[in-house]
């Protein structure tokens, strides 16, 4: 009798035991479905709100939204987008009505409605002018500016996915062994940005807790696992700023009394120097200034003649 009762609880137990087997399994089966489902869905609502913006390979698309616009083909980006993005001292100036902005070695300056942009004193023509909406918000045509931030651009209409890359940004790529998808985070359960193909070739940024970070040839940023990846290779090395060189003959010069308001001033001011430093061989120039009501200004001064005479190789210093 005690033996029947044994194998009936052992039948009972196995019977429960394989119950809460099939149970687990039809869980696992349920959750997989439902990230199947969830991941494809995530695919097709992925880039669909607009435009997205990589600047060397960095998403700033948040930050720049609503800044970002698009006109037969040319990117618009207003000045608040830049000033966060590309350079903050970008201004305009209401009594010339002009935009300037800066890069390292460049100045430029465009005005509203205006489709010629002078870099460095050089007038380049644009497809598009910069213009500004109803509500005071200034756009610039920022695809056209590469020869300003020494940046190419890249738009790929069929995905609004736009592309600034500095061409003194290192570059990498890297193959794929087999056909992944592309996470937008460094994990398998996060979104699906694009499904990629074994053999595609994509730009290689960096390698972290296993996964690669990529840029895919169409402009979509993500993530794969760094295993997928093979045969990387360098294609441009990332180039050093050089230095100038802090020795050197030495000109001075006071400008206290020099007449820098705005822009156009401002640029004769620095010609004049540059002139000047160029015709004498000197390697630096020592500005002095002693005005007390136009501090402002002077700040936008030392913006602006910092580019011109680095491009020449010349250092300037304050007193």
């Amino acid at each position: 009798m005690e033996n029947h009762k044994v194998a009936k609880k052992s039948r009972h137990t196995k019977r429960a035991s394989e119950m809460a087997l099939k149970k687990l399994i039809i869980a696992i089966f349920v959750v997989l479905i439902i990230l199947i489902i969830i991941d494809r869905a995530q695919e097709k609502t992925a880039n669909t709100d607009g435009l997205s913006l990589i600047i060397d390979n960095k998403g700033v698309t948040d930050i720049v939204k609503k800044d970002l616009l698009e006109q037969d083909g040319i990117i618009f980006l207003s000045i608040d987008g830049i000033k966060n993005t590309l350079d903050k001292t970008i201004y305009f100036e209401e009594e010339t009505n002009l935009i300037i902005t800066t890069s390292d070695k460049k100045v430029a300056s465009l005005g509203i409605d205006n489709t010629s942009i002078e870099i460095n004193g050089s007038s380049v023509e644009l497809k598009r002018a910069a213009f500004k909406t109803e509500d005071g918000k200034i756009y610039l045509p920022i695809s056209e500016m590469g020869n300003v931030y020494d940046m190419e651009f890249t738009y790929i209409a069929e995905n609004k996915n736009a592309l600034i890359n500095y061409f003194s940004t290192g570059v990498k790529k890297a193959e794929l062994k087999k056909d992944v998808n592309l996470k937008n985070s460094r994990s398998i359960f996060s979104k699906t940005v694009a499904k990629l193909k074994k053999g595609d070739i994509v730009f290689f940024i960096e390698e972290k807790d296993g996964w690669g970070k990529i840029r895919t040839q169409d402009g979509y940023l993500g993530y794969v696992k760094y295993n997928n990846l093979t045969n990387i290779v360098t294609e441009r090395e990332n180039m050093e700023q050089a230095e100038i060189s802090e020795d050197g003959e030495i000109l001075e010069k006071d400008i206290t009394s020099e007449n820098i308001d705005n822009f156009q001033n401002r640029k004769v001011v620095v010609n004049n120097i540059l002139t000047e430093a160029v015709s004498g061989s000197k390697k630096i120039v020592k500005i002095i200034y002693n005005g007390n009501l136009k501090e402002e200004k002077f700040e936008r001064f030392k913006i602006e003649i910092k580019p011109i005479l680095k491009e020449c190789g010349i250092n300037v210093k304050y007193e």
